[in-house]
């Protein structure tokens, strides 16, 4: 079931980062170089807003509060180590992240020095004045935060992915001050290699998706290959939500409407973007052909981009509608991304209507 009341990208993607599965193959990717990965069975979803209830961190942690947060534990075939993994999802691309990271990071070691020095109060254990000052005691250790940003925008990716790279530090100086890397996973900036690295699953299908939305004919392959494409009945609500907000792409309408992969992929490139020119171009130039003559092609193609560019802006204004997007909203996206004039929007806008 489709959810037509989602609010953009930002809650469909909190709902991806919050299903077990998607996290823990972010997360390995992420610690793909280290030796460790996530143990199975110790995820545990954690209330990213609970310590804005503590006192003194509530107004401050409002304006840097993590949209995902899991607590695990991760191994290299030793003890277990546990950590907090703090997910800050983007649709636009930030150039600040990594000092971002830093403040949550900074606001949960707060929250765990009040919640330790609350505990002893209560028991009474504090035996010094230093103790109390501190507020923790010999053997406290607070739990790592693990910064992670999943970017699923399409334009590049131009922040810094590490304090370090913000600030004009000389080498010799960086060992000497705070670094906080923001583990980005930007799958528009991916390369293939990288893609691959990525588990079979939801989280590389909705990768390639976003990576491939303006290349057809290499997402048709991809379609065609990667065995997570196969997977598509089996992927939580929150993958479909993403790739049909992120690429105009809805994997769930195509795997029910269509029964062979050919007219899969037929469906899923009808409701491609880029105004239809990839379809239109295809479509012309067939009809073209088959006339046998230039004037012929020209025509056809012309037709072929008009109609591909129709079929794609009332997708467009559907899809909005679908996200219950304000219809003066969509208007306004149909003049600056369509390039369209007043009369010819309200023309595309009362059509959806009528076909609807």
């Amino acid at each position: 079931m489709i959810r037509h009341n989602m609010k953009g990208m930002d809650a469909a993607s909190k709902l991806l980062m919050s299903n077990k599965a998607v996290a823990r193959d972010a997360l390995n990717f992420v610690l793909r170089n280290s030796g460790y990965t996530v143990l199975e069975g110790s995820m545990q979803l954690r209330n990213p807003e609970a310590i804005a209830k503590l006192p003194g961190l509530k107004n401050l942690y409002k304006k840097i509060s993590n949209d995902v947060v899991w607590e695990l534990d991760v191994t290299n075939g030793g003890p277990p180590v546990s950590l907090l993994a703090a997910f800050e999802n983007q649709s636009y691309p930030s150039r600040i992240m990594p000092m971002r990271g830093l403040l949550s990071t900074t606001v949960r070691m707060l929250a765990w020095r009040q919640e330790t020095e609350d505990a002893h109060k209560a028991r009474r254990e504090f035996s010094s004045y230093d103790e109390r000052l501190d507020g923790v005691m010999e053997g406290d250790t607070p739990t790592p935060v693990l910064p992670a940003t999943v970017y699923f925008g399409q334009k590049p990716w131009p922040g810094k992915a590490c304090l370090h790279g913000m600030m004009k530090l000389p080498e010799g100086l960086r060992g000497h001050f705070a670094d906080c890397p923001s583990n980005l996973l930007s799958f528009r900036d991916m390369s293939p290699e990288e893609l691959e690295l990525l588990p079979v699953g939801a989280l590389r299908c909705v990768a390639k998706c976003i990576r491939y939305a303006d290349e057809p004919t290499a997402l048709r392959h991809e379609w065609e290959t990667d065995p997570s494409f196969q997977l598509v009945d089996t992927m939580p609500d929150a993958a479909y939500d993403v790739v049909a907000i992120a690429a105009r792409i809805d994997l769930r309408k195509t795997q029910k409407e269509e029964n062979t992969m050919q007219k899969k992929m037929s469906t899923f490139e009808k409701v491609f973007r880029e105004e239809g020119r990839e379809i239109g171009r295809e479509e012309g130039r067939a009809e073209g052909l088959a006339e046998g003559e230039a004037k012929g092609r020209a025509e056809g193609e012309a037709k072929g981009r008009a109609e591909g560019r129709d079929n794609t802006v009332l997708e467009f204004i559907q899809g909005k509608r679908d996200y219950h997007v304000p219809d003066i909203q969509i208007h306004e996206e149909l003049l600056k991304f369509f390039k369209l004039d007043d009369a010819t929007a309200k023309r595309y806008m009362e059509t959806n209507l009528a076909k609807a």
